[in-house]
């Protein structure tokens, strides 16, 4: 796939072809338009085949404007796409809870585990959901396009750095490209912050004694204490590491409530 066109602009964004899109589509659209009210799914199917427009008016489009930009960055490898999948599962599932819909029945723990097959990023996915009324679009960029990560910063309210805790083969490739993130963010010249979490993820298939090991190898403490000295802000707000699971849903969550709070 080209992923730069001839001018050396930014790669193309592939469209998803998995139920992301979908979901994305039917957690932005409102049941409300105008006058003309009409059922949730009748209005995805109007969306999806072009028939239904958004307009000035419309809630779906203010809630877009005010939307939450995340980039999702990392090595191969390193569950990036599943963690996508599992996230945009815990916004529906929140979303659920609160409307007390079978709210006993839709604790994310009561869910199978995701088994959907992921393949490697090759460019750009984008995907939009929303969680506890915070619209969030995430931009996952491959990690073949390492070196144009940083092109994607000034548009990304908070950044999200997978790692596979599960291994310890890779952490100098991670060490080097987890410092390069954060020495390009205290180097640019606008002054407003922009949040990192370092998501240790495949928490199911990896020991207290890896975790620790990549913790001091990848000098995440130090990092973090750096990032936000300079940002002179909090350091839960401004930088965090979370162990998560993204194949089990384990703290996946923890995350999403991360940003609603405030820290990015």
């Amino acid at each position: 796939m080209k992923t730069n066109d001839d001018n050396g602009t930014m790669p193309m964004v592939r469209q998803s072809s998995n139920a992301i899109s979908q979901t994305a589509v039917y957690n932005q659209i409102g049941t409300n338009d105008g006058k003309n009210a009409m059922d949730k799914k009748t209005r995805l199917v109007k969306y999806l085949s072009g028939s239904f427009k958004l307009t000035s008016s419309s809630s779906a489009l203010n809630l877009m404007l005010k939307t939450h930009a995340i980039l999702l960055i990392g090595l191969a490898s390193s569950g990036k796409t599943l963690f996508l999948k599992s996230l945009v599962r815990q916004c529906e599932v929140f979303t659920m809870r609160k409307l007390k819909k079978n709210s006993a029945q839709l604790q994310l723990k009561s869910l199978p585990n995701l088994t959907v097959s992921t393949f490697p990023t090759v460019g750009v996915e984008k995907c939009s959901c929303t969680y506890d009324s915070l619209p969030l679009t995430i931009t996952e960029v491959g990690s073949s396009l390492a070196p144009m990560w940083p092109q994607y910063f000034e548009a990304s309210a908070t950044i999200w750095f997978v790692i596979d805790s599960s291994s310890l083969t890779r952490l100098s490739q991670a060490k080097v490209e987890l410092c390069n993130l954060f020495n390009v963010l205290m180097q640019r010249k606008s002054k407003d912050v922009k949040p990192v979490a370092i998501i240790l993820n495949k928490a199911d298939l990896s020991n207290p004694t890896q975790v620790a090991s990549l913790n001091n190898h990848l000098r995440l403490a130090k990092l973090c204490e750096e990032y936000a000295k300079y940002a002179k802000k909090p350091e839960e707000d401004v930088a965090k590491v979370f162990e998560l699971s993204a194949f089990t849903g384990f703290n996946v969550e923890g995350v999403l409530e991360w940003v609603r709070r405030g820290g990015g």
